[in-house]
């Protein structure tokens, strides 16, 4: 079993429930505001955890009240935290986030701390060899280059999120074992119309943005992902279930995927079980609010896959 550890950011979520997402120049009513921990690196970080494995977290927060309130929420779900640093002169990243009846959600990200995450702090870190290594964009991208140039080093697997989506450099491409994006950034990336799941040239689609040796992990919502390796594809369907906020969803699927990988399982029953995840957190509010390992298990049990 491999060890786990991510470089990314940490923002409070001030999430506001709306029956509607407003228009451009539109006022609307809330129903309710909440205040959750989020941001991509610690909702992965938390989503691994509550799945049973060990994970280090490496990031930035403010001088703040946001700031401490976010290093307890990740100490309470036994992320490592000994790699956090505080910055004097930045506050804590922060999401503005609006969900509607339909549990479609609108976000506003402001990364503050998370941008100063740098070399530097990546250096200082404790970083463990025949490792998985774990970035997104909510972080800068030349501070990811280096983390997985250092986990190349230490013959380690990477795994990159580029979301909030954004262009690639080729040098940090190069240094990715598996790409995970959803289909709306595999969209993005590649300059495909609506890709779909069920289409056999997702392969050649996908050789835009990837070589033979790197594996692309799409996910296409509650229908399910696809893992593209070269010019195999590997479906894993997804499950139905009534979401409540999407918020995170795909943090979950991540943070999933990396557990069933460390654990040595195969790609198809690895997508399975972030599939499960996935879905699990979707009928939760809030991006912080994935499923513990018991949840999924007993979830795939209920539906007839293998754990």
């Amino acid at each position: 079993m491999k060890n786990i550890i991510i470089a990314g950011s940490i923002n409070m979520d001030i999430v506001a429930q709306v029956n509607k997402n407003p228009k451009t120049g539109e006022s609307v009513f809330g129903n309710k505001i909440s205040y959750i921990p989020g941001g991509k690196g610690a909702n992965q970080a938390r989503a691994i955890s509550r799945l049973g494995r060990k994970v280090k977290l490496i990031a930035r927060i403010g001088n703040d009240q946001f700031g401490k309130t976010l290093i307890n929420s990740l100490k309470k779900d036994r992320i490592d935290t000994r790699d956090i640093r505080t910055s004097a002169n930045n506050n804590s990243g922060v999401a503005i986030i609006t969900v509607d009846n339909n549990a479609q959600n609108r976000i506003v990200i402001i990364s503050a701390s998370n941008f100063d995450l740098s070399s530097q702090d990546i250096n200082k870190a404790d970083l463990p060899k025949n490792a998985i290594y774990i970035s997104q964009f909510e972080i800068p991208k030349d501070t990811i280059e280096f983390f997985f140039k250092k986990a190349k080093k230490t013959n380690s697997k990477t795994v990159l999120n580029p979301s909030p989506i954004d262009k690639i450099p080729r040098s940090l491409l190069k240094l990715v074992d598996y790409l995970v994006v959803n289909e709306h950034e595999f969209a993005y990336l590649t300059k495909v119309k609506n890709p779909q799941m069920e289409s056999p040239a997702l392969p050649k689609v996908a050789q835009k943005i990837a070589d033979k040796n790197q594996t692309v992990i799409v996910t296409f919502g509650l229908d399910g992902s696809v893992a593209i390796i070269g010019p195999k594809i590997i479906k894993a369907p997804g499950f139905k279930v009534k979401a409540t906020d999407t918020t995170g969803a795909g943090d979950s699927f991540l943070g999933a995927f990396s557990v069933a990988l460390a654990e040595g399982k195969q790609i198809k029953e690895s997508l399975t079980f972030a599939n499960a995840c996935a879905a699990l957190k979707v009928t939760k509010l809030g991006a912080s609010s994935t499923p513990l390992r018991s949840e999924v298990e007993q979830f795939l049990r209920k539906n007839n896959e293998k754990i």
